[in-house]
Formats: structure tokens, sequence, C-alpha cells
């Protein structure tokens, strides 16, 4: 996997420019930390560093602090203790054993989830044999009937099968996600349907940067990513049947002149402030066919962020009295979480 500083620099100057209208109190803070790690470590093995991660990973941290992006006392601390031969030496056998325990939570894990999910993952072998879900490197994976799988992508292989239960996703060809994380579900979206030959990727620069990053290892030049759509003052996908996805920060959707059929998020909804919801909301609405489009959101029931979280009830409330958007309701029976589905023609 290849860094583009200059994807990366310009992703960053932009949002500098522009942060006053795009930066909700969850991320706050954590989108300039998490661009110094990028910059810092670069993205071939971004997928088990915790420092570059918030909400989206498959990351398991062993060790105290490990998820710390700032140098606070307890990590020098524990930096200039490992220097410290009888010290290090002393520590060694506790990592050696949370290794050990970390190896065993994730064998036993797998057999549960081969218990749980074994007939279902059979099910789908056939489509997802050939799907990598390795490439950079994550460590919080399963093994499931003898297939290694990150556990992002297990969950948003469930996440599709459930979507499948409510719409008709083999008859569809356009698709937009809404904070789609380092791309694991646009990926699948693509791989398990190859009809949906247009995708509007939509996430945070920090987080965009990873996705673009990511997806172009798979994709190479099929992704347009914002180094193209920044110079331009308008974007349409073409009217072929080429594969085009595009990955964008916030800012760049008023842009975006194509119709879209599926619009999905996964919690992203959840940690905005209202008033993004608005922005976000007005552009799905340009967008959509009417009467043909299909809303989608993932909620989760309790809060799992802490900052600035919205309940599911309340997000549905909003949509219904701001926006005139009724949804319906679908409780998966496969999930690995409390999770709920609301899907509504728009």
């Amino acid at each position: 996997m290849k860094d583009d500083i200059k994807l990366l620099n310009n992703l960053t100057k932009d949002y500098n420019a522009l942060k006053r209208s795009f930066q909700s109190k969850y991320w706050g803070k954590a989108e300039d930390l998490i661009t110094k790690e990028i910059y810092k470590h670069g993205v071939s093995n971004f997928r088990s560093m915790p420092t570059i991660s918030k909400g989206f990973e498959d990351i398991l941290i062993k060790y105290p602090y490990e998820g710390k992006r700032s140098l606070n006392i307890f990590i020098l601390i524990d930096r200039i203790l490992k220097f410290i031969p009888l010290v290090s030496s002393t520590l060694k056998p506790y990592r050696n054993t949370i290794d050990k325990l970390v190896d065993e939570i994730q064998y036993y894990r797998s057999i549960e989830y081969s218990r749980d999910y074994g007939e279902w993952f059979n099910k789908n072998m056939s489509k997802i044999k050939n799907l990598n879900t390795l490439i950079g490197n994550p460590n919080n994976n399963y093994i499931i009937n003898e297939k290694k799988i990150s556990s992002s992508y297990f969950r948003s292989l469930l996440y599709l099968d459930n979507i499948s239960n409510f719409t008709s996703l083999e008859k569809k060809t356009s698709f937009c996600e809404i904070g789609g994380g380092f791309g694991s579900l646009s990926h699948c979206v693509n791989h398990l349907y190859p009809n949906i030959r247009k995708i509007l990727f939509v996430e945070v620069p920090s987080v965009a940067y990873l996705a673009t990053c990511y997806l172009k290892e798979i994709y190479g030049n099929v992704i347009i990513d914002y180094n193209t759509t920044r110079s331009l003052e308008s974007f349409e996908f073409k009217s072929n049947n080429d594969l085009e996805i595009c990955i964008i920060p916030p800012w760049e959707l008023e842009k975006i002149t194509s119709n879209i059929e599926i619009f999905y998020s996964s919690n992203a909804f959840q940690i905005m402030e209202l008033n993004m919801i608005d922005k976000y909301m007005n552009s799905i609405n340009r967008l959509k066919i009417n009467g043909s489009s299909i809303l989608i959101l993932k909620t989760l029931k309790k809060e799992e962020y802490q900052e600035s979280f919205i309940g599911s009830e309340l997000l549905m409330e909003r949509f219904t009295q701001y926006y005139d958007v009724k949804f319906n309701q679908f409780k998966p029976k496969l999930s690995l979480n409390d999770e709920e589905f609301y899907y509504s023609n728009i």
C-alpha cells in the first residue's frame, strides 16, 4: 500500500481552512492527531496501528497506553522502562503472558463465531472465498470454518446480509456510503454486487485518505480521489458500465451531480451535530431519485461513543420532523452488537 503525500497535504490544508464547518465534537482533536500519525508512520500497516483509528478499526490493543496518540507521562515512563535491562527483562514474561491470552481469546472467539455464524458463512463462501480482507495487516481477525477474515470485513458482510432483507442490492447500480471508515463495506458491496458500478464514498479527511490509499491498492486507477475532484467545479459519474469509486471529504458533496440509488451510513449520523446532519440531508435530497432511492441507517442502541451521541429514537424523530423521512425498522437476526437498521424510500 502506497502513501500519497500530495493527497494528504491537500486534504489537510483544505480541511484546516474549512474546519469550523466540518468538524464534529466526536472527531475534534482526533482528526489532527490521526493526521500526524499518518505523516509519521504512513499507511502500509495502518490496520494494526491503534493510533491511526477511531471507531472504524479492527485492532486489538494489548498493552496499557498503546492506543494513546499524545505523548503523555505514562507513555513516556513506559518507553523509558523498556530501555532499562533489569526492568525490561522483568516485564517480558508479563508481556508474553498478555500475548498468549490475547491469542487464546481470538482462538475461542473464532470457535464461538464458527458455531453461531458458521452456517451463514458457509452459505456465502462461494461469494467471499476470493475476498482479501487482510490488506494493511489487521491484528483483530477470526478464523471461521478455516477461513481467516478480519473483524471489520466480517461486520461488513453481516451488514450487507441484513440490508439484503429489505432492498434488492442486485438490482442497483449506484451506492453512497457516508462515514465508510477505511473502505471495507464499499469493497464488499462491489465484490458481492458487481452490478453496483458507481460508488460515492464520503469520510472525514484523515480517514478519506486511508480509504483512498487502501482502495487504490485493490482497484488502482478506478479510484477517483480528492486530488481530482478538488480542481473541478462539479463531478458526475460517467453514464456507462465502468466501475468508478469516488472518495471525497464532506465539503465536496456539493460538487456531486450524479443521482444515487442507495444512501447508507453506519452510526455516522449518531455522532454528528444537528447542523451537520442538515448539510448531509440537503445533499441527499438533491442527489436522490424521487421514489426510487433508499436511505439506510445502521444505528447503535447503546452509547458506545461519549461525545455528542444521538440515540436512535431521537435521530428518527429528527428525520421525521425536519426532513419528512419516515423510517421502517429492521432488527437483524445476525448481529455482533446491539444494532438496528432503519430504511426509507425517499
